[in-house]
């Protein structure tokens, strides 16, 4: 095994002899010595000793100490001092060379063996050390051009997140412009199919037929059918859009679920269905979005009724589940749903066999809008077959939070008044109303109690005409051009002579949050689309009564 390689730099040409001899015996590897400050340096160069023994004394320009400091900081080699006498100053340059060790002649075989061991073992620490902290620096060079980038790296990802926000924010804003723009312009031309359909079939104009009266209920028929199927499917693209959200109540069960039977009677009655209802007596109030559990029943029970043959069965029963949920089931008696089935007819435009084979009619749009807003809840939804005999049982469940301590009044009372006595005649009203055939509809309705009515085609003209015409009541559509209703209304409220007066909102929009708009610009309610004769009688009774 090879030893390590050393130089002796010494002018005495004995002693450097004697050195070398020594440190051959040891089994050290001697390089010729030199006797020079210039020649060390040259050497060191040159053969890249691991170790030089350095006379502080030499001949030349350069003495052992400034020799020793060049061979250190040029060539990291360690130098151990040879000196027979030594000054203190020289002793303090010594020092701050930092030697690897320091051998006063005349020498000891001892003091040389130990000397050299230490120093090339210091040496070797020494190195390693410093490889050590070059590989650290390297890893923290590293870590930081790592740090560097995945920071530049996440700028960019964040930019790219924020402009995506952006687009996904202007995407929803044109998704809830479009879905307004076709509730407006699907519901209105039903306005005034409905609208007519019930001035006919009210025969206020004058009496009809069997048949004429027959045919103005298939045309209210179809289009409140219509109508539904169009509500559904505003309401799932609404909600994919982020458009709705759940605006929960201290909801009566009884309220909620007996008024929803009491819309389908004559559905029950028509197809001579038994209807049996099971309640939990304890469990009275829930804490949920009214309308959209009305949606969830009626869609259920529209469901049984179609699916069940006549002189069947329909059963709803509540229960209270583990304390944590209301259970409701609506079972029937008929066909049943296939096990393969079962998941499927939650999905959006499924239909079931039975469907597909039988004239029975359906979109698939139903199903999977009652698992959205059961979804919406937090709850679940699901189908079972009846254990024992045909059918089938739809089942949901809404969470409970029984936090309310107060006693809840189950009679509502009406905000728009009694509306069983005579009706008001005569009254100024002005309707704002851009649709040909809404306004004619709504004439006509106003016309049947005499009353005394200004028409205006877009929001200025409101604002020109009523200051002339002063109206007790405003019939103000929202969508118009040139000045839409909204701001009509807003303009007219900050005159003092209109702070007062009615301003009903006519609108195709049943969603919270135009209504919320409606209110905050001024209107005093809401009126939807399609207008009905008697929910606009009665209106005008509440506010001019």
């Amino acid at each position: 095994m090879p030893k390590e390689k050393i130089l002796v730099v010494e002018d005495d040409g004995i002693v450097a002899l004697d050195i070398k001899s020594r440190l051959k015996k040891f089994g050290y590897s001697v390089f010729d010595p030199v006797s020079s400050g210039e020649q060390a340096i040259k050497r060191s160069e040159q053969l890249r000793p691991d170790l030089v023994m350095m006379d502080i004394i030499l001949n030349g320009e350069m003495d052992g100490i400034e020799t020793a400091e060049i061979i250190s900081c040029r060539f990291d080699i360690p130098v151990i001092f040879l000196s027979a006498y030594v000054d203190h100053n020289k002793i303090e340059r010594v020092k701050r060379s930092l030697p690897y060790g320091y051998i006063l002649k005349p020498f000891r075989d001892v003091d040389i063996r130990n000397a050299v061991e230490i120093a090339i073992y210091a040496s070797k620490v020494n190195a390693e050390r410093k490889q050590t902290e070059s590989a650290l620096r390297k890893a923290h060079d590293e870590m930081e051009r790592r740090v560097e980038q995945r920071t530049r790296d996440l700028k960019k990802a964040l930019a790219e997140l924020e402009h995506t926000n952006l687009r996904l924010q202007d995407i929803n804003r044109h998704k809830n412009q479009f879905l307004s723009t076709m509730s407006h312009e699907l519901r209105t031309p039903l306005n005034g199919i409905i609208g007519s359909a019930d001035l006919l079939r009210e025969q206020l104009f004058g009496p009809l037929n069997p048949k004429q009266l027959n045919y103005t209920k298939q045309i209210n028929d179809s289009a409140d059918h219509l109508l539904a199927l169009i509500n559904d499917l505003l309401d799932i693209a609404k909600i994919d859009a982020g458009a709705i959200t759940v605006d929960l109540e201290y909801l009566a069960l009884t309220d909620w679920i007996d008024t929803t039977l009491a819309i389908m009677k004559a559905q029950f009655r028509k197809k001579r269905l038994t209807l049996e209802i099971i309640k939990d007596p304890s469990i009275t109030h829930i804490d949920a979005d009214r309308r959209k559990c009305k949606q969830i029943m009626l869609h259920l029970l529209s469901n049984a009724i179609k699916f069940t043959p006549q002189d069947g069965q329909v059963k709803v029963r509540t229960i209270k589940k583990n304390d944590r949920f209301l259970l409701i089931e609506v079972s029937d008696t008929g066909c049943g749903v296939k096990e393969d089935e079962r998941d499927k007819i939650f999905s959006e435009f499924y239909q079931t066999e039975q469907v597909r084979i039988d004239p029975i009619g359906g979109t698939g749009i139903g199903l999977a809008l009652t698992r959205r807003m059961v979804e919406m809840h937090e709850g679940e939804i699901g189908v079972k077959n009846q254990p024992v005999g045909p059918g089938s049982v739809f089942w949901f469940t809404l969470p409970l939070k029984l936090a309310h301590v107060a006693e809840v009044n189950e009679e509502e009372a009406s905000a728009k008044g009694n509306t069983d006595g005579a009706k008001l005649t005569g009254r100024r009203i002005l309707v704002v109303e851009d649709n040909k055939i809404n306004l004619s509809m709504v004439l006509d309705m106003l016309s049947i109690h005499e009353h005394k009515v200004s028409v205006a085609k877009n929001g200025q003209q409101a604002i020109d005409l009523a200051q002339t015409f002063k109206p007790e009541l405003i019939l103000m559509d929202v969508k118009m051009p040139m000045m839409n209703g909204l701001e009509a209304t807003q303009i007219l409220r900050s005159m003092p002579v209109f702070a007062k007066i009615p301003i009903i909102a006519l609108t195709a929009s049943v969603e919270k949050e135009d209504q919320s708009a409606q209110t905050e610009a001024g209107c005093t309610a809401h009126l939807s689309k399609p207008i009905k004769t008697k929910e606009l009688f009665d209106i005008i009774e509440c506010y001019l009564g």
